[in-house]
């Protein structure tokens, strides 16, 4: 079984460090992982798009993928481009603070996590991708709070060790969220798909 995840944003957003953590963290799980980051060419606020492709077994898609199963946009301007990669049974989360409006993809499922209101309230305005982590690991088990974690901790180099307690913060914010406002949720990431 594969999973694809796909997350769009802006630069300065965190994109590319929950990715890896992502990935990391899955490849703790001893899922087989691959991993692909795109961004424009300037230093804040172009444009961020990252693949992370997972299984149980070796990979037979490519890190750039025509669709997925999993798309997580951090700001309008990523939106678009994610939904495009949207198939039916696919889940759409988005950062609800920036991005209004949207509707349930065909077949799949729409998570809203208010991830930048969330990050002002616990004083970690560039927490809100970690926030948007924890909560897609709650609702779906893509990965276990244990491992992503680790590797939070394993990525982070020792010049940066000071903002592990702030990313952790922002992880068990979304978390939290999760476990409050999405109880019900449906798409759980290792249980097949019905046809």
């Amino acid at each position: 079984m594969e999973r694809e995840l796909f997350m769009a944003g802006i630069g300065g957003q965190g994109v590319q460090l929950v990715t890896k953590i992502l990935a990391h963290a899955l490849n703790l799980e001893n899922r087989y992982v691959m991993h692909f980051a795109e961004y424009g060419g300037t230093m804040r606020g172009g444009n961020v798009e990252c693949t992370v492709i997972t299984g149980t077994g070796e990979l037979s898609a490519p890190p750039i993928i025509p669709s997925t199963w999993l798309a997580i946009t951090m700001h309008p301007e990523a939106t678009p481009k994610a939904k495009a990669k949207l198939r039916k049974g696919s889940l759409l989360v988005v950062n609800s603070s920036l991005v209004k409006g949207e509707k349930t993809p065909p077949g799949g499922a729409l998570l809203e996590v208010p991830a930048s209101e969330i990050a002002s309230q616990i004083n970690n305005v560039q927490g809100a991708a970690m926030i948007m982590t924890g909560a897609v690991c709650r609702a779906t088990g893509l990965v276990s709070k244990a491992h992503l974690l680790q590797g939070l901790k394993d990525l982070t180099p020792s010049y940066r060790a000071r903002t592990i307690e702030t990313n952790v913060k922002a992880f068990e914010a979304g978390d939290a969220y999760a476990a409050e406002h999405l109880k019900a949720f449906l798409i759980k990431a290792w249980e097949p798909v019905a046809a």
